[in-house]
């Protein structure tokens, strides 16, 4: 047995291995659950632990160095489709990404994942080079001193890194900058509604059409090894890929499994063809057998699906144009709104902001600050 210190962030992809529920062979593992960026933050500075989950973007720049320090394993606890997270100011009139050349893009940090692949996606399918832009360096919705880690800029590309005490939400708002590319949503689109949107008026069909394409559900995070350690032990990354899990969940684990069943209806590939496939792009691989949490989620989506088609067939809702796998489209979304507005009666009225009708809008709802408020709370 060698030990073995890993960092991980707390996801229900990831959680088993942290609570020891799965084991590693020949391993003796000693994992750390932390917050995502101060996760990545400390690896990158200090590189604390022997096995770490990465910003895979980052791990790719390492290439530039011709000695990479990490092992990559092809294990990702972390894929999201991004073309929701483009958001731009209103007032500009930017309509189509090939309209961002020559405008102000704000990014976090610019190894980010969602950044990266959006870069690459939108040049790749959309028509904007990615040179086109001038980037602009701050922090989201905090104001941040300098580089959480450290950056390589490439030559090329017009980037500017806005002063300590500015936040890319703000400017965002006040049209100082046009877009952002961003992980997740900027304060200023929840409280200024009217000044800040998504680029794409229905980013789930563009996120669905570009799987189409392409086949890939984008991974963000990778399992790496520190290259040290694998080459003194060259069994260990397919080890770390092999995981041995428990076949039961530990007793008094049925909030998570409810927590996770939420994440997998959430976060898995928003289509109905060959499920399998999907799935096996989105899960870590390694797992001796499929989660209970997306066997569940499956269940439940398929007696939904044949609840539906029993009242199509009534005759009481209208079948949906076949090829249409969106999840909510923009008419339901505006009839649930009138539904909900036709409920409440002054002096009450109804939060625009707070309406949660779809997938993404639930996940961005844990940054809205009134949400933020009430978990503080509770």
């Amino acid at each position: 047995m060698i030990p073995l210190s890993i960092g991980l962030s707390d996801a229900d992809r990831t959680r088993a291995v942290a609570e020891g529920r799965v084991r590693i062979a020949g391993v003796e593992a000693a994992p750390t659950v932390m917050p995502l960026q101060p996760l990545f933050n400390t690896q990158l500075t200090t590189h604390r632990f022997d096995c770490c989950e990465f910003p895979i973007a980052t791990w790719l720049r390492q290439f530039n160095r011709g000695a990479p320090d990490y092992v990559g394993i092809p294990v990702f606890p972390s894929r999201h489709f991004r073309l929701s997270c483009v958001f731009v100011n209103r007032a500009k009139g930017i309509v189509r990404p090939a309209e961002l050349a020559g405008r102000r893009i704000g990014t976090m940090v610019w190894d980010m994942a969602a950044a990266v692949w959006l870069r690459g996606i939108l040049e790749e399918h959309y028509g904007l080079p990615a040179r086109s832009p001038i980037y602009v360096n701050a922090g989201l919705n905090e104001p941040r001193l300098g580089e959480d880690h450290p950056q390589e800029y490439p030559d090329g590309y017009a980037i500017e890194h806005a002063g300590p005490e500015r936040t890319l939400s703000a400017m965002l708002a006040e049209g100082e900058i046009d877009a952002l590319y961003t992980a997740r949503a900027p304060d200023s689109f929840f409280t200024h509604p009217d000044r800040v949107g998504r680029l794409f008026a229905d980013p789930m069909a563009e996120e669905l059409a570009y799987f189409r394409r392409s086949g890939i559900h984008p991974p963000m995070h990778l399992i790496a090894v520190k290259r040290a350690i694998a080459e003194a032990h060259p069994w260990l990354p397919r080890a770390v890929r092999r995981l041995r899990g428990e076949p039961a969940p530990r007793p008094g684990a049925a909030a998570r499994q409810r927590d996770a069943v939420r994440h997998a209806a959430l976060a898995r590939p928003a289509h109905r063809g060959d499920g399998a496939a999907a799935r096996a792009r989105f899960l870590a691989p390694g797992l001796p057998r499929q989660p209970r949490h997306v066997r569940d989620a499956d269940r439940l989506h398929a007696r939904r699906g044949a609840a539906a088609a029993r009242t199509r067939s009534r005759g009481a809702v209208p079948a949906r144009p076949a090829g249409d796998l969106s999840m909510v489209t923009t008419e339901d979304r505006a009839q649930r709104l009138r539904e909900s507005m036709a409920k409440i009666r002054p002096p009450f009225a109804l939060d625009l902001s707070l309406c949660l009708y779809s997938p993404q809008e639930n996940v961005e709802a844990l940054e809205h600050p009134r949400v933020r408020d009430w978990f503080d709370f509770t």
